[in-house]
């Protein structure tokens, strides 16, 4: 969904992961939302993590991605940027009795064998709608480019679903009652896998359901959506040991109710405001539990089987309050300003694993406070021409995976950390927008500063074999980075676009040598180049997705077995690369359309920087779909 967006980048651990950088930012720090609920919870993982590939691709209407800080309307994790999502609704027509419809998808790739089918209903009765939809996926051994060919632990199997009731109760009003999900099976955490030592996650479970008041009456409340919500997610991992015949199971389930409430009031050329309220609660269980691959007798506890990956029974609170405001004091002049206060509080039980590893044994009941917003000035000299220039400020407040997450994660063994406070940055942009019937250019600038932010720092023990790490606000650093995008449009329906990005950042660690570092999996300079043909019945296009060598590296990513897979003395970073590919579509009748993609033409072993797995080699992707 995100790969053809200007300077994203979705790095991919394993085949069954995804998770997008952007402006240098991803996991825990670009904030998730779908149909106006946060996907992000108490659980998100420092670094990468694969929250979007929980999403399917055929349920979403639309996508959009707001670069920079969002904690101003979104609240906390807001930092890199915030990917909006809204997922697929049944048509409605007021005065209709009966309507209905449907879709059906199938989508065949040739470099993972893969199979998705999608199939989707929906019907009117009078002022209600229904929509009932799903997938079925399976996804064989990924063949990367030459010299890479079939690549071990890539294959998983999913299914999706999704629904929903849509009562309309007068023109402008509605109430909602939806939800999705997905159930993904045994994917491989292709990194972590060795002929000896193999992991897998066998169960990615998420469950959402929401109930949705939306309506407008007159200016003074133009805007209103209340949206209540409960979100269930389970992990299960599976790691198994040959050397040490044993087996080892952690298993996740994080419980999330939500509300939120947003609304607008139209006050004239003068004012346009939006305000708004939400708060969401998390509750954890977690657990684990070893087991000899011999007999299949569970083992007994040892240092680290004291508890799962989190504490059991731990709660999460996070929300704010908000209020933005945008003004039109010329016709050449558009200000917006505003600021939301936000609070979190984590409640921890008691570590079972305290004693185990000389850490305080009391409960952690700790509340911090943060505060997003900023200022924003959009000067129009011509009607074609915007020039922009915003400072804008976010948090990250943190979470239990900062507190208490204990488990090996990328070159290292998280042990607990209790004393945290919210991560902040302040983000200065300035760019110019130029769009006419013919052409479209922007180019912007950023500047981020980052202070208290929280890094791993080693405690000088190991744990089952591997370095302890702990959580520290020891991080002060910047984010730098340019954008640029050019669209036109040629004639005899010809086109063409292209987009550049470069990020790079640094971040000061105070014990570490040196203690100026490049932030860990910083994307280097990076861009596409497409070409094509577009008219109503059908298109083609040809495109150059290409990529600076990376070799700026942190002494994290030298330990990083998907950057140096030969160790850090003999590691020169990700490889840059230029990828060529096609693709055309032709819609056959009103019902139907085809889509084929070759992917890879000269068949490059790549792979996006810090990717566990290398992208597909030369390949096809064909795509069939049925309206009605």
């Amino acid at each position: 969904m995100l790969e053809s967006l200007s300077g994203v980048v979705v790095q991919k651990t394993n085949h069954g992961g995804g998770s997008p950088f952007v402006r240098g930012f991803t996991g825990q720090h670009v904030l998730h939302m779908i149909d106006g609920v946060r996907l992000n919870n108490s659980t998100t993982r420092y670094g990468p993590n694969q929250a979007l590939n929980t999403i399917d691709p055929f349920a979403i209407a639309r996508l959009e991605l707001l670069r920079g800080p969002g904690s101003l309307l979104y609240g906390s994790d807001a930092v890199g940027g915030v990917i909006y999502m809204v997922t697929r609704d049944a048509p409605y027509r007021p005065g209709a009795q009966h309507r209905w419809g449907g879709t059906a998808a199938t989508r065949f790739g040739t470099a993972d064998l893969s199979q998705v089918y999608n199939v989707g209903a929906w019907t009117q009765l009078h002022r209600v709608t229904f929509l009932v939809g799903g997938s079925f996926k399976n996804f064989d051994t990924l063949s990367g480019g030459r010299g890479i060919d079939e690549q071990e632990a890539t294959g998983y199997r999913e299914g999706d679903y999704d629904a929903a009731v849509t009562y309309h109760l007068r023109p402008g009003w509605a109430v909602k009652v939806a939800t999705h999900g997905v159930r993904q099976l045994d994917v491989p955490r292709t990194d972590k896998f060795t002929p000896t030592d193999f992991r897998y996650f066998r169960k990615q479970f998420r469950d959402l359901v929401y109930a949705k008041l939306i309506g407008s009456r007159g200016k003074l409340l133009d805007q209103l959506e209340l949206t209540l919500s409960y979100q269930r997610y389970h992990e299960a991992r599976e790691r198994t040991r040959l050397t040490r015949d044993r087996i080892e199971f952690e298993n996740d389930h994080v419980h999330t109710m939500g509300i939120a409430l947003v609304a607008g009031s139209d006050l004239g050329r003068w004012s346009r405001l939006t305000y708004g309220v939400d708060a969401y609660y998390d509750t954890v269980k977690s657990g684990q539990r070893r087991a000899s691959l011999t007999t299949g007798a569970t083992l007994p506890n040892d240092p680290v089987t004291f508890r799962g990956r989190f504490v059991d029974g731990s709660g999460f609170l996070q929300g704010g309050v908000f209020l933005a405001d945008t003004i039109r004091p010329a016709k050449w002049l558009s200000i917006r300003a505003g600021g939301r206060f936000a609070f979190a509080h984590a409640a921890i039980p008691t570590d079972p694993l305290a004693s185990e590893l000389g850490l305080p044994q009391q409960r952690i009941s700790d509340a911090s406070f943060g505060f997003g917003g900023g200022l924003s000035l959009t000067f129009i000299p011509h009607k074609s021409l915007r020039l922009v220039t915003a400072v804008q400020h976010a948090f990250r407040a943190p979470n239990l995976d900062d507190y208490s997450h204990v488990g090996s994660e990328g070159g290292g063994f998280d042990v607990p950390s209790p004393d945290l406070s919210p991560e902040q940055a302040t983000s200065f942009e300035a760019g110019v927008k130029w769009a006419t019937k013919r052409l479209g250019v922007s180019l912007f600038g950023h500047y981020t500063l980052l202070h208290d932010f929280i890094t791993r720092r080693l405690t000088g023990y190991d744990v089952d074999g591997e370095p302890a790490t702990q959580r520290a606000n020891m991080g002060r650093g910047f984010v730098a980075g340019l954008e640029a995008d050019v669209k036109v449009r040629l004639p005899c329906h010809f086109y063409l676009t292209a987009w550049l990005s470069y990020t790079y950042g640094d971040i000061h660690m105070p014990l570490q040598t040196p203690s100026w570092q490049p932030i860990q999996r910083m994307s280097p300079l990076q861009g596409l180049a497409a070409a094509g043909y577009r008219r109503r019945l059908y298109w083609v296009q040809a495109s150059l997705r290409w990529s600076a060598r990376q070799n700026r590296l942190n002494p994290g990513d030298l330990a990083d077995t998907r950057i140096c897979p030969d160790g850090p003395d003999n590691c020169n970073g990700t490889p840059g690369f230029a990828v060529v590919s096609v693709a055309a579509g032709v819609k056959l009748n009103q019902y139907v359309d085809v889509t084929l993609r070759v992917e890879n033409l000269s068949n490059e072993p790549y792979k996006y920087h810090g990717s566990g797995v290398w992208s597909p080699g030369l390949s096809a992707v064909a795509l069939l779909r049925i309206r009605k």
